[in-house]
């Protein structure tokens, strides 16, 4: 006769799961959030994944809550900008990259569609001082970010501002906008259309000068509204004159102006800033002084 199978014993019950990590990051000493300090064991993933968290609960913000109007939307990303004047923080999460650069591209579409004075079509270029007849032409393609910009400014923009205004030198500004891109933000349209905004008064040249002389110490960092205001007083926009430029700026005036001069810049096929043409052809800057490169520019 088979003996009987005996019965199964009863399984042990199963380990409770380990506790799930808070969604946002400690802070040293607990402080914020009244979270605890960070734990020797906790991984850099889990640290990531808690940022990123964070910092993507405001981009979702900033990229839904933005009204359809133009003036709307400009308005929606300064109040973004004033809440946090940092650039966005990438990493490894596809949804919060997707999110920032639909953001940004709803910013860089925000705006009027004016025309400053003296341009007669989208993508055209700002002009300083007025040129004599049959002057050489010099086209600069450049950033208000760009580094090696600013170096060809403290470099070379006096000799440029010198020959601009004497009329020896016609001077075509190509303002860009690319880095904003690369960095998702806005820095440097918005500084572009303070410099348009500051043409439309009748004083591009010098509040060109205020910002490159006051570039920020990193790509992508920018400047803050009120410095930008500072900057249009110091270039002698003051008064009503100020009042006007203000409400240029605060309400995107010039917004397609400045994203169609970007969009010429990359079908001209200018891959680098600065971009330094004359009569059309590149113009090499490379070991020239001052007093060379204003021989070499006007041929003289």
């Amino acid at each position: 006769m088979t003996p009987e199978t005996p019965a199964p014993e009863a399984s042990a019950p199963a380990a409770p799961p380990p506790p799930v990590p808070p969604s946002y990051p400690f802070r040293s000493g607990g402080a914020g959030r009244g979270l605890p300090a960070v734990e020797t064991t906790e991984t850099s993933t889990t640290r990531a994944t808690a940022r990123h968290t964070d910092e993507g609960d405001q981009a979702v913000a900033a990229a839904t809550d933005v009204p359809q109007t133009r003036a709307g939307r400009h308005a929606a990303a300064r109040r973004t900008r004033r809440r946090s004047q940092r650039p966005l923080v990438i990493g490894g999460i596809v949804a919060v990259v997707a999110i920032a650069g639909l953001a940004w591209a709803l910013i860089a579409r925000s705006g009027g569609s004016d025309l400053p004075p003296g341009v007669a079509a989208m993508g055209d270029t700002l002009t300083r001082g007025t040129a004599k007849a049959g002057v050489k032409v010099l086209d600069i393609y450049e950033d208000f970010q760009c580094p090696e910009c600013g170096q060809f400014e403290t470099l070379h923009g006096p000799s440029v501002r010198v020959l601009a205004e004497s009329g020896d030198l016609l001077v075509n500004y190509h303002l860009r906008s690319g880095l904003d891109k690369d960095h998702q933000g806005d820095n440097s349209a918005r500084a572009a259309e303070a410099a348009v905004c500051a043409a439309s008064v009748g004083q591009f040249g010098e509040f060109h000068d205020q910002l490159v002389a006051n570039q920020p110490p990193s790509v992508g960092a920018g400047w803050t509204d009120e410095q930008l205001s500072q900057f249009a007083k110091d270039a002698g926009i003051t008064g009503a004159q100020h009042q006007t430029w203000q409400k240029c700026v605060d309400d995107g005036k010039f917004a397609d102006y400045v994203a169609s001069v970007e969009a010429g810049a990359v079908k001209a096929g200018i891959t680098a800033d600065p971009a330094i043409l004359r009569d059309g052809q590149p113009f090499t800057i490379a070991g020239l002084d001052a007093a060379s490169f204003a021989k070499a520019v006007t041929g003289k």
